[in-house]
């Protein structure tokens, strides 16, 4: 008996273009929802799965690549590479939707990364490290040391090209992270504080009500109610 292949349908689908020249991920998570709620109803198989997402991981770094500067091409090689790893790796219908949702995100994140691109070389070096070293603790130190720059230079050319300081930066792209996490995973508040390298998970919590207005658990719950009232 043949087998048949039903691959993904959103491929060809001209608004999910539009929504990606766009960069708007929350249409764009709302056409996911619905295609996994499919996905699980049909019992869509792991394997034909898995080709779906090394079709849209191809797809997404090739839109990436075609119009990226070099800051932005640096930050998503070794993502996208990991990606194309890990698709191998997935052994559920469930893992396989998580990761499709991550490399979307991971795409809008270049996207916006790209916006944020200058034609100052060490300003674009800054915005890679802090891009490449988003999911691990790091100082200003840090960053001094690994770019071989004064930490009053750094500090005042941040500030003068972007209107803010390095770490209020740092925070920022952080919390947008632990958004996705907490919207897109079942991983523990614990744990994505550990990722984005808050060891006190209560300190997290604090920076991440001061910047939303909303505790971790609060957003995480009232992303959840707003994904149920879609779906019905």
């Amino acid at each position: 008996m043949e087998e048949t292949f039903i691959g993904d349908a959103t491929v060809f689908v001209p608004e999910m273009d539009l929504l990606l020249d766009r960069g708007d991920l929350v249409a764009i998570e709302e056409i996911l929802t619905k295609k996994h709620l499919t996905e699980v109803a049909e019992d869509k198989a792991v394997s034909v799965k898995r080709i779906d997402l090394y079709i849209w991981q191809a797809i997404l770094v090739r839109r990436l690549s075609s119009q990226s500067h070099q800051v932005v091409k640096d930050i998503i090689h070794d993502r996208y590479n990991d990606f194309y790893h890990r698709i191998g790796l997935c052994q559920t219908l469930v893992s396989c939707q998580r990761l499709e949702k991550e490399l979307f995100y991971t795409y809008i994140n270049g996207e916006k990364v790209q916006s944020e691109v200058t034609y100052h070389r060490t300003l674009n070096h800054i915005l890679t490290y802090i891009h490449l070293h988003i999911e691990a603790p790091f100082t200003l130190n840090d960053m001094v040391e690994s770019l071989r720059l004064t930490k009053p230079y750094i500090s005042q050319l941040f500030k003068q090209e972007t209107g803010q300081t390095v770490m209020s930066y740092v925070t920022d792209v952080k919390i947008n992270r632990a958004k996705v996490l907490l919207q897109d995973t079942d991983l523990s508040i614990l744990v994505i504080s550990e990722r984005l390298g808050y060891y006190d998970s209560s300190h997290f919590g604090r920076v991440f009500k001061k910047v939303t207005g909303l505790t971790p658990r609060a957003f995480r719950q009232q992303n959840s109610e707003l994904v149920d009232k879609r779906m019905r």
